[in-house]
C-alpha cells in the first residue's frame, strides 16, 4: 500500500511552484478523486481516464479515430512511474488502457467511427 504522506513528500520538488492547476492542490483534488474511484471496480477506475480522454477529443471536435491516435501517440506508454511501489499498478493501468484503445478501433465500436461532435 502506498502512503499518502511519502507520496506528497515524493512529488512535493515536482509540483510545488507550479501553476494554479496544476500544484499541490491539483494532487490533493486527484487523490480525493482517486479515494473515491477506489470505491468502484476496477475496470471502472480504469476505464474513467480513457473515457474522459475521449469525451475531450470529442468536445475539441475530434473524430473518434483522430482522439485515438492522439491517445496512441502522445500517452500511451510515454509515462514513467517513478515511485516504486506504483510501477505495478501503473504497468496494468497501461495494459489495460493499451487494451481497450485496441478493442475500440478495431473491434467492439466501428459504429462510432467517423462520428464527429456537434
Amino acid at each position: 500500500m502506498i502512503n499518502i504522506d511519502n507520496l506528497i513528500d515524493f512529488v512535493k520538488p515536482y509540483y510545488e511552484n507550479k501553476d494554479i492547476m496544476h500544484n499541490l492542490s491539483h494532487i490533493d483534488r486527484g487523490l480525493n478523486y482517486v479515494k473515491k474511484l477506489i470505491k468502484v471496480y476496477d475496470w471502472r477506475r480504469k476505464t474513467y481516464l480513457i473515457v474522459k480522454s475521449l469525451i475531450t477529443g470529442s468536445v475539441r471536435g475530434q473524430t473518434l479515430e483522430q482522439t485515438i491516435r492522439y491517445i496512441e501517440d502522445n500517452i500511451l506508454g510515454k509515462g514513467i512511474c517513478y515511485l516504486a511501489e506504483a510501477q505495478g499498478i501503473y504497468f496494468q493501468q497501461q495494459e489495460f488502457a493499451k487494451d481497450f484503445i485496441y478493442d475500440l478501433s478495431n473491434k467492439n465500436f466501428q459504429f462510432l467511427k467517423g462520428v464527429r461532435s456537434q
